[in-house]
């Protein structure tokens, strides 16, 4: 219910224009703006990207309210004054609400967040995602997100040749500079990743099917024991509790 503030905009300008076609032209603008952070927020789309984008084109639409009213300069009518009020009180929410996603987010360490559906994605012919499970972010105060991956061969590829190739793509096709873990037995790396307001602390973890599970083992629920050929978990962490 929330997601249809997005259309108040519209509303406002459609009571603030005067001339009829800048009306209906802004609208249309406004109301595909609506539509598009509405399906950020639901995450449809960019779901990485969601409070970058959608920050963004609240700014958009400061801009083009501001925008319209040079070129259509309100009348006196009680219509028009009231939809320039709600405009500019528009607007004004809008600035603050920026500008608290800004400190909260663009200045402050990167918060944790699932990591996306995409960040094991084309993998090279012959490995294929047998298994893709998620654990709900828990944690206080350091809290942390996991997705993890099990992923075995074609009937190419023996399950010994699985891990080497699965390394070789995170390296060479994701960036991942991965190097082993005594304590823990598997390839890790760590970086931030992420736009502006999306920003995450983001480390990978791959396994063999020879790993022990225990305490010292990384994941929710640590890796297959011994029988998946390979199994990458992702996990999102943060250092502070979430507030946006």
């Amino acid at each position: 219910m929330l997601r249809l503030l997005f259309l108040v905009p519209v509303l406002c300008w459609l009571l603030a224009a005067r001339s009829t076609p800048v009306r209906i032209g802004l609208s249309l603008i406004l109301t595909a703006i609506a539509c598009a952070q509405i399906a950020l927020t639901e995450g449809w789309i960019m779901s990485d990207k969601m409070v970058t984008t959608t920050t963004a084109l609240a700014v958009v639409v400061v801009c083009l309210f501001v925008g319209g009213f040079m070129l259509d300069e309100p009348g006196q009518s009680v219509r028009t004054m009231v939809g320039v009020v709600l405009s500019v009180a528009w607007c004004v929410l809008s600035f603050f609400v920026v500008l608290v996603i800004v400190v909260l987010r663009g200045l402050i360490s990167p918060m944790a967040a699932m990591p996306s559906n995409d960040v094991l994605s084309s993998l090279p012919s012959g490995l294929v995602v047998s298994s893709d499970t998620t654990e709900e972010c828990v944690g206080r105060p350091t809290r942390e997100c996991w997705r993890t991956f099990e992923i075995g061969g074609s009937a190419t590829i023996p399950d010994t040749e699985v891990l080497k190739r699965v390394l070789e793509y995170l390296h060479s096709a994701r960036g991942w500079s991965l190097h082993y873990d005594e304590t823990r037995q598997g390839w890790t790396d760590c970086h931030t990743s992420g736009w502006w307001l999306d920003r995450q602390n983001v480390c990978v973890w791959a396994y063999g099917p020879r790993v022990h599970v225990g305490n010292t083992t990384p994941g929710p629920n640590g890796p297959a024991n011994g029988q998946t050929p390979a199994t990458v978990s992702f996990q999102s962490w943060s250092d502070r509790n979430p507030i946006l």
